[in-house]
C-alpha cells in the first residue's frame, strides 16, 4: 500500500488480475457478449487488455476496503468486490465512471490504473444516486450513465462508513 489511497499489486496479484481478465474477455467471446460502450467497445474481440485492468482494479479495491474479491468468469448478477460494491476502472486521467442503467442499489468506486501495479481510489458513488444526478446516455449502442472525473465523487472515509457503519469505525 502507497497510502490510504492507493494499492500496489505483488507479483502473484498482478498474475491473478491477468488471468482473470483473460479468462473474462475468452468468455464474452466464446459467449457472443457484447462489451458495452465503455473503451472495450474499440477493441479487438480478442484483446483481453481492459478487462485486464478491470479485473486487477476489483482486487486493488477488495484489498484497499478490506473485503473479499471472487474474481468470477461470465456471472455478472453479484457485486464485484465483497458482495456489496461494483468497481470500475480506468486509465484515463479524465475518464468516467460507467454506471449501467439496470444499475445495482450498491456503491460504484471509480478506480484509476495508475501503471501496471499500482491503481488508485478516486471516489464513489451510490447506484441511486447516479441515476439521480445524471442523464442516460447511449454510446456506441451501450446506454449508461457517464460520470465525469471532474464530478465530485464520494470520499474513501464515507465508503468505510457505509460498509461497516460510522459506529463500528474509529479514526483516531
Amino acid at each position: 500500500m502507497i497510502d490510504d489511497h492507493t494499492a500496489t499489486l505483488t507479483d502473484a496479484e498482478d498474475y491473478i488480475g491477468t488471468w482473470v481478465g483473460k479468462a473474462r474477455r475468452k468468455y464474452a467471446v466464446e459467449n457472443k457478449l457484447e462489451p458495452g460502450g465503455g473503451a472495450t467497445s474499440h477493441l479487438a474481440p480478442d484483446d483481453s487488455t481492459n478487462d485486464i485492468m478491470g479485473a486487477k482494479g476489483e482486487y486493488v479495491c477488495s484489498i484497499l476496503l478490506n473485503l473479499y474479491w471472487r474474481p468470477t468468469i461470465g456471472q455478472t448478477d453479484k457485486s464485484d468486490v465483497g458482495g456489496c460494491i461494483e468497481s470500475r476502472t480506468t486509465r484515463l486521467h479524465k475518464g468516467h465512471l460507467i454506471v449501467p442503467p439496470n444499475y445495482k442499489n450498491v456503491p460504484y468506486v471509480l478506480m484509476l490504473e495508475l501503471d501496471r501495479y499500482n491503481y488508485k481510489f478516486l471516489g464513489w458513488l451510490h447506484g441511486s444516486n447516479v441515476a439521480a444526478m445524471f442523464k442516460l446516455e447511449n454510446r456506441n449502442n451501450a446506454p449508461a450513465y457517464w460520470v465525469p472525473q471532474s464530478t465530485p465523487l464520494w470520499p474513501y472515509d464515507d465508503l468505510l462508513k457505509w460498509i461497516y457503519g460510522a459506529d463500528r469505525l474509529s479514526f483516531s
